[in-house]
């Protein structure tokens, strides 16, 4: 295992759930904007899980940045793709 920040087994399998339980929100939240079934609201939780994710993947990764989580990807939004 390369170093992380997750310091041991089974804080990295703790970290790992808590990432996919945020992929798996992150996806029912989109989901909601596509089918046009959304408030002002699920942008904000959106984008609160995103930086969640970020994190997560920032602490797998051990890459930080001056403080600042930033892992190897980023996620980014099409605002284009939900006003249809």
């Amino acid at each position: 295992m390369k170093r992380t920040d997750v310091q041991n087994k089974a804080d990295y399998t703790a970290e790992k759930k808590k990432l996919q339980g945020l992929l798996e929100q992150e996806s029912e939240i989109e989901k909601k904007l596509l089918s046009g079934n959304h408030n002002e609201d699920t942008w904000r939780e959106l984008n609160q899980i995103r930086y969640k994710i970020t994190v997560s993947q920032a602490k797998l990764d051990g890459s930080f940045y001056k403080g600042e989580p930033s892992p190897r990807g980023v996620r980014t939004t099409n605002v284009h793709q939900y006003n249809k």
